[in-house]
């Protein structure tokens, strides 16, 4: 199961992710993944900046690259957070079958 599938499959519960906003989501950010490809992340700002005069105002194109690189690190947020959730229920689960009390704290400290 691809990684989509997994994310898609653990939020169809959730009020506000409905499978509709969802296959939005996930059309749109094809494209934002080609943008991202297109741009890179080889030149660094100075570079940039110094590439062309228009890259000294406040310019369309460094807005664009700003947007990209925020959406990308909300993205790997999400990725982090979504996977350190998996983990949890995984220990969640060996601490349900281990029965100590250590392991009952622990599972009342996760929920």
């Amino acid at each position: 199961m691809n990684e989509l599938a997994q994310i898609e499959k653990e939020f169809s519960g959730l009020a506000t992710i409905t499978p509709a906003k969802m296959k939005k989501i996930t059309e749109r950010m094809v494209e934002v993944d080609r943008a991202n490809n297109s741009l890179g992340r080889r030149n660094t700002q100075t570079t940039n900046q110094l590439m062309t005069l228009t890259m000294l105002t406040d310019s369309p194109y460094r807005r664009l690259r700003q947007i990209l690189a925020q959406i990308e690190n909300k993205r790997g947020a999400l990725r982090s957070s979504f996977f350190g959730l998996q983990k949890v229920k995984l220990e969640m689960k060996e601490w349900e079958e281990e029965d100590t009390p250590l392991s009952r704290i622990k599972l009342a400290e996760a929920e």
